[in-house]
């Protein structure tokens, strides 16, 4: 027959190891499953019962449990949601100065900021925090490309100030050769501005409004020197306001007689240069909570002594 008792042996300690698993697996199911009584097996879901169908049985379990976030998860989320609402809302707002090269990031960088704006609010009050509790003032100085800052390709001294009734900036005289970090192709820079006065809280659903001014850009021809400008503008009279003055600057080169901006991404950036929080006609100083003292821990007591060679036993 060709058979050996090795082989023989081996078969046999094979089969004897399926019959093993087959027998393990069974337990496994029957301990997740019981098998279906009745005359009538069902699959699918049956009020809080679900049944499955293995071979030639029926069996069934207890459906899970949905799930139930806690009081604390809902706050957060609460947070999350109002922060993502106020970051489509300013986006929506500074809109021509959004460059493609920041375009798909600037979302989540600055909901983030916005979200921890919020959670500088009072923490009595967490899940109903929107950005007017927080820091606004956290926003001063966000550069909208996450890896190229706005100051290394435009390295001017703005002066701004925003009042409780006007904004106001200046632009300091200064030549492309000192201040502009421009790449080899391009004719000139262009320095762009955006007021925007927002509502975080108006619209019945608080998804907010706003209003924005956007400025003329700034041309300086390259190798050449700007003698200077400013800039004023009367604030809306709101009950309450987020004033921003958002920038961005960018390269353009000719060819063929048309004007193309540098599609380089890192030769374009933005900036939110001021903020301010405005409320009832006056600027809103933020005043961060204390935090809570933690009661001190008592001081250490021994509860035994060592003796000290040569020396008296040591005591308290």
């Amino acid at each position: 027959m060709g058979w050996t008792i090795g082989g023989l042996i081996a078969n046999n300690i094979f089969d004897f190891l399926k019959r093993i698993l087959v027998n393990l697996g069974e337990l496994k199911y029957t301990k997740i499953m019981a098998e279906q009584e009745g005359t009538l097996p069902f699959t699918g879901k049956l009020g809080d019962t679900v049944g499955y169908r293995r071979g030639n049985k029926y069996f069934k379990r207890a459906k899970p449990a949905s799930y139930q976030p806690t009081a604390e998860s809902q706050k957060s989320g609460a947070e999350f949601g109002a922060g993502s609402k106020a970051t489509a809302l300013l986006k929506s707002a500074f809109s021509p100065l959004i460059l493609r090269s920041f375009k798909f990031t600037l979302h989540n960088s600055l909901a983030g900021k916005l979200r921890q704006i919020i959670r500088t609010g009072p923490i009595a009050n967490k899940g109903q925090r929107g950005v007017f509790d927080g820091n606004l003032p956290l926003l001063k100085g966000f550069q909208l490309h996450p890896r190229v800052d706005f100051f290394n390709l435009c390295a001017v001294n703005f002066s701004s100030q925003i009042t409780a009734s006007q904004i106001h900036l200046r632009i300091p005289a200064f030549s492309w050769n000192n201040s502009i970090k421009a790449p080899k192709t391009a004719d000139r820079v262009k320095i762009g501005l955006c007021c925007v006065f927002a509502d975080f809280n108006a619209g019945s659903d608080g998804t907010g409004n706003f209003e924005s001014i956007n400025v003329d850009h700034l041309t300086i021809e390259k190798d050449h020197n700007f003698p200077g400008a400013s800039f004023s503008l009367d604030i809306p009279v709101k009950q309450e306001l987020a004033v921003l003055l958002v920038m961005n600057v960018f390269f353009e080169a000719d060819s063929s007689g048309k004007s193309m901006i540098v599609d380089n991404q890192n030769f374009q950036a933005g900036l939110i240069l001021d903020v301010a929080h405005l409320k009832d006609g006056a600027l809103v100083e933020f005043v961060a909570e204390k935090p809570s003292e933690k009661p001190e821990k008592p001081a250490f007591k021994p509860d035994a002594f060592w003796k000290l060679d040569g020396s008296e036993d040591v005591g308290e």
